[in-house]
């Protein structure tokens, strides 16, 4: 498995992975400021999954960002271009990205071929998803305060695109 840390970041993260043999040539890129206040739980048991993730420091203990995500399976996340109404969202498949305070996000990924990008600008957003199947497309942006999302895609080839934005 790679891994790139970029920042010096305190950050809780926990990777696990299956046998050596069946979880390699991972890309995983964590670009984090200092912050002991944020959360990451990570667990890739898969090949060639592509991910960036990036959560900004908080200030205190309370504002904390928390991101859980798993995936099973070989080439998700940036592994190829978003199509169709996920193009549209402009956002980079494998990004998973917080920037505020008290977000949470969680991702479950089960097959292969899956692209993702999800972004969370603000406070105290919730984003749950889960994605299962070959080929699935998933692009969801959330800016201000409150907002939440919930979606699973179980299948071959479907696609989505939110955008939440709360004053």
């Amino acid at each position: 498995m790679f891994y790139r840390l970029a920042g010096a970041g305190a950050l809780a993260l926990f990777v696990t992975a299956g046998n050596a043999a069946a979880a390699g040539n991972n890309d995983i890129t964590f670009t984090n400021p200092a912050s002991e206040y944020n959360t990451l739980a990570l667990n890739v048991d898969g090949s060639h999954n592509v991910l960036t993730i990036a959560q900004a420091a908080p200030l205190a203990p309370s504002d904390g960002n928390l991101m859980d995500v798993s995936l099973t399976g070989d080439f998700n996340g940036g592994t190829g271009d978003f199509t169709g109404a996920a193009l549209i969202s402009g956002l980079t498949p494998g990004l998973l990205s917080q920037d505020g305070v008290g977000n949470r996000m969680s991702l479950t990924v089960m097959g292969s071929h899956n692209l993702f990008a999800m972004v969370q600008n603000g406070s105290a957003n919730v984003i749950d998803g889960h994605i299962s199947g070959v080929g699935n497309q998933a692009a969801v942006v959330q800016n201000g305060a409150g907002n939440h999302f919930s979606f699973s895609q179980s299948g071959i080839g479907n696609i989505i695109n939110i955008s939440q934005t709360s004053w």
